[in-house]
């Protein structure tokens, strides 16, 4: 199965937050995908790309870190709304999201 594709869906932000982060192990970039479409369809709009996260619903911000070998995206919720956050131990690259 190692030209398998795994696809991770997430459909609302209140799914993974920074009390109760959802964790992906053993995700591998260019096969793995993370499915955040519905989160889009949640917010009831598209999803951006951020360097900082001041908080605006539907931003999203994506870490890595080489020490650790993992990743943290964090996608906004709607205001008075918890942010998604889910860690997942590999490389995530932008192209790796369907959004």
């Amino acid at each position: 199965h190692k030209n398998q594709t795994h696809t991770y869906s997430f459909t609302n932000t209140a799914e993974c937050t920074l009390e109760h982060p959802c964790e992906i192990r053993n995700f591998v970039a260019d096969r793995g995908k993370i499915d955040v479409t519905g989160i889009s369809k949640q917010l009831n709009k598209p999803l951006q790309w951020v360097n900082q996260l001041p908080g605006a619903s539907g931003e999203m911000q994506l870490k890595y870190s080489r020490e650790n070998n993992a990743s943290v995206l964090v996608i906004s919720g709607n205001h008075g709304e918890p942010a998604l956050v889910a860690k997942v131990f590999g490389q995530v690259k932008e192209k790796d999201l369907l959004t």
